[in-house]
């Protein structure tokens, strides 16, 4: 599934880091990315723009968030994202 949205704009050299671990984990070669940094920034922009674009070359795509309000629950994103299987 794409969700289309407007150009991103100033995060090439972003996207780029996250366009290189997709191609390491379609080499088999794994690994994880961690997208931080304060609210408001663009990290959900980013992420979806990263995995529409991997879509688009034939990913399946997990999602899956965590949350600052309400209770802690362990693994919620990992969870969330396997539970689309």
């Amino acid at each position: 599934m794409l969700i289309r949205s407007p150009e991103l704009v100033g995060r090439d050299e972003e996207l780029r880091a996250l366009a290189g671990a997709f191609d390491d984990a379609l080499a088999w070669r794994g690994g994880a990315v961690f997208l931080t940094g304060e609210s408001g920034i663009g990290k959900s922009r980013l992420a979806r723009e990263a995995a529409n674009r991997a879509a688009g070359r034939g990913a399946r795509v997990l999602r899956g968030q965590g949350s600052a309000v309400g209770p802690v629950v362990p693994f919620r994103p990992l969870a969330e994202a396997l539970l689309s299987l």
